[in-house]
């Protein structure tokens, strides 16, 4: 029965999503402390926890760390928390607790460094103007390792449906970083949570694919999709 079905998954969640329910809780614990769950986080605790790509020239690296724990609040915290949820939950619990949360933290240092060095400072060292203010742009949020999880879960799908799936995300991503602004928001602000983006996603989708194939010359057999695929339940006949 759905319903029996239900309760036996909402009773094993917390063992096999550990991870996912515990960045919930430090999100929401940040977000009651700093007023932001149903507000703006103020400017002056965004640059006083924020990331830009300038901290890494100024050794200030805690910043990388301190600035997934924290949202803009307001809608983009609830988003946060959506996307936590559904997909750092659904990698966690098909591919276990120690990816999802490798996965998570090493996409978004990986994806902050890349843009900062490949991205961001060249584009300033070129005399481009927007590259001058995304280096000196402080942001918060943990936007590049749910990214991240949801180029796992995509890449969790059939191989049929995998790539057509990845395509649908992407184009979404760039539909929505580079749609005429509607919120207010400042184009360097829009290109540099775009150019994250870009950058989490297909990371999250390679290091699956790459823990795969690792696990099935290992003898680990088959993981994601084909646990995705097979996740519907069987019965056999006596």
């Amino acid at each position: 029965m759905p319903f029996l079905r239900f309760e036996r998954i909402a009773i094993r969640a917390p063992f096999r999503v550990p991870f996912t329910l515990v960045t919930l809780a430090v999100l929401a614990f940040f977000a009651v402390q700093s007023r932001s769950a149903f507000g703006e986080l103020p400017e002056r605790a965004i640059e006083r926890v924020g990331f830009a790509p300038y901290d890494l020239l100024a050794f200030d690296w805690g910043r990388i760390f301190n600035s997934a724990l924290f949202t803009r609040g307001g809608v983009e915290f609830w988003a946060a928390v959506a996307m936590v949820l559904l997909a750092v939950g659904i990698a966690e619990w098909f591919a276990g607790t120690a990816f999802a949360a490798l996965t998570f933290w090493g996409v978004h240092l990986l994806t902050l460094v890349v843009e900062s060095v490949l991205v961001a400072l060249p584009l300033k060292l070129a005399g481009v103007a927007i590259g001058a203010q995304i280096v000196e742009l402080r942001d918060v949020g943990p936007s590049a390792g749910y990214v991240g999880a949801l180029g796992v879960v995509c890449a969790m799908l059939p191989p049929r449906w995998r790539y057509l799936a990845a395509a649908a995300v992407l184009g979404a991503l760039l539909y929505v970083g580079f749609a005429p602004d509607v919120d207010g928001s400042s184009i360097a602000a829009i290109w540099s949570a775009t150019i994250a983006h870009l950058i989490a996603f297909p990371l999250g989708f390679a290091a699956y694919l790459a823990w795969s194939r690792l696990r099935t010359r290992r003898g680990g057999g088959r993981a994601g999709a084909d646990q995705l695929a097979s996740s519907t339940p069987t019965t056999t006949r006596p």
